[in-house]
Parts: C-alpha cells; structure tokens; sequence
C-alpha cells in the first residue's frame, strides 16, 4: 500500500505561477522568476508528474510567460486560469460577454486550445446581483470545450456556503495552511467533498511567512508570534523543517486534491518535491496549533497593513 501511496500523494501538487508574472510574497527576496528560470522549473516540474499549473490573466505577464516556457507545447500541464475581476457593484450582460472573451485571450497567451479549469478570481463577483451571468458564461465554456471545469475561488467559509446555493462548482480553490485551519474544523472541507467538488489549496505558506522565524516577523505579526512559534515547535518536535512541517499538513490531508505551492527557482521546487516523496498519508497523531479565529487580519494576506 505504501509503495502505491506515494505516487498519488506526489501527484496531488501543483504550482502557483504568480512569481513568474509578478513579484509576490512576503518573504520572496528573489523578485519575479526569469524566463529561462521558468522553463527549467517546468521541465522538472513535468518530469516528476507535476501537472497542476494555477496562474490567471490578473499575475501580470504569467499566462504569456507559460506559453513560451512550457515544454512541448504545454501538453503535459492541467492549465486552472481565473476571470478578470468585474467592476462595478453589480454583474452586468457584458460582463458574462467578456467571460468568453477574456478566456480566448488567456488561451491565446497560454498557446493552448483548452484549459483543465476556469475560475471566477473571486466569489464576490457571483455573489454580486445577477452574479448568475458569471455562472452561464462560465458554463457555457465548458460545453464548448474551452474548458475541463469551472469554479470560483473563495476566502471564506460564508463564501462557500453562498456559492452552493447558487450552483456546484467543479472546482473550489480554498485557503488552508497548518496556520489557519477555519475551513477545516467548520466542516466544509468535508461539504464540499461529499459534493464531489475538486478541491485546491493555496495559501500553504501563507505568502511564506510561515516559512520565516517567528522573532523576524513584521510588526503588525506581534499579536500572532507565540502562535507562530508553537507550530515551529511542533515542527521541531518531529524533526522536521518549517517547509516540510507545512508541506506535510497539507500534502496529508485527504480531503484536498491539489496542494498549490508558488517557487522561485528549481533548487526550491527540488526541495519540495523531496519533501513529497518523505509524506505517505498517514496521521502522525502531530498536534498542530492552528491561530485561533479571531486573528482573522492576520491570516488573511488581503488585509495585511505591511508594505510588501
């Protein structure tokens, strides 16, 4: 069982290609990933099985920049892109017009015919009046075959309720890190499986700041830092790295099936991918201190008052 069980759980990661458009992350010290550093990061990345690939039309130039770094023509990847965000309070015709529209531009970029997953950037233009003409657009695309899936991607627990009474999304790309455990203790990661619902984690590093020592963190983390060096010390406790710790929490779990990780050159999607082959999809019985709920400023890097 364990020898089949590794490969499965391997599979289960994907990579954010934020940092190939864009500078992102509190603790990213390298800026944005060179192209020529792009396309070895895929090469290995395809080589390993990893096939996930998130980006979106919003992360700058990362739809163009995979369309030239992917290795054969992108035939190995499951491409998941996002909608540009609506302006304005409430969905209007020609917004669900630009849902097509927008879509054949990413494909343009990505040099692709189709991509695996297509997703509202965020819950709170569904959820907007009318929020159903995102829905018909979007679905619309997937009966064309422009697109495997369709989805949204959330914050919050109230999103995800509200989103189910509108329809059932293929795809649900969620927060979730060994920090913030909301989701997982509110039950709705298990909602959303009983549904069938393909779930995405992003977040795991929360921007890398779990990755940082808690004693170098920001101010504004203050309130937050004894938390942060309880889930150190229960990395610690195993024997293992602040990377590995997080990687583990979420590489585990049953109920995700793709864990997103963003990287900023091979060495680091080398380190991960080691890491990967060390998780077998057992409970350990590893207490892990998530920050309690009411640090929501914290755990949520929208509201975060630092300069990043």
């Amino acid at each position: 069982m364990r020898i089949g069980l590794i490969p499965m759980i391997k599979q289960k990661l994907g990579l954010g290609t934020v940092q190939f458009g864009l500078d992102y992350g509190i603790s990213n010290g390298r800026g944005r990933v060179s192209e020529e550093q792009v396309g070895r990061i895929l090469a290995l990345a395809a080589s390993q099985g990893v096939t996930i690939l998130d980006t979106a039309s919003g992360y700058g130039d990362s739809e163009g920049v995979l369309g030239r770094a992917m290795p054969m023509g992108g035939q190995t990847f499951r491409i998941v892109t996002k909608l540009p965000v609506v302006i304005g309070n409430l969905v209007m015709p020609e917004d669900a017009q630009r849902v097509s529209m927008g879509l054949n531009a990413s494909l343009q970029r990505l040099g692709l015919p189709s991509v695996y997953g297509l997703l509202a950037h965020h819950a709170t233009d569904i959820l907007k009046p009318d929020g159903r003409l995102l829905i018909r657009a979007m679905e619309k695309c997937r009966d064309v075959g422009w697109t495997r899936k369709i989805g949204v991607s959330v914050y919050h627990a109230d999103e995800i309720d509200r989103i189910l009474d509108l329809f059932t999304p293929d795809i649900v790309q969620l927060p979730i890190s060994v920090a913030d455990q909301r989701l997982l203790h509110s039950g709705h990661l298990d909602r959303l499986k009983n549904l069938g619902v393909e779930i995405h984690a992003r977040s795991i590093f929360l921007q890398g700041l779990l990755l940082m020592a808690p004693e170098v963190l920001p101010d504004f983390f203050s309130p937050v830092r004894d938390h942060f060096s309880k889930i150190r010390a229960a990395f610690v406790e195993q024997g293992w790295s602040a990377l590995e710790g997080c990687l583990r929490f979420a590489m585990e779990r049953p109920e995700l099936d793709v864990v997103l990780t963003g990287v900023a050159g091979v060495d680091e999607l080398e380190e991960i991918l080691a890491i990967t082959t060390r998780c077998d999809g057992k409970d350990h019985g590893v207490n892990f201190p998530a920050v309690p709920d009411v640090y929501e400023d914290h755990l949520n890097p929208a509201r975060w008052k630092i300069a990043q």
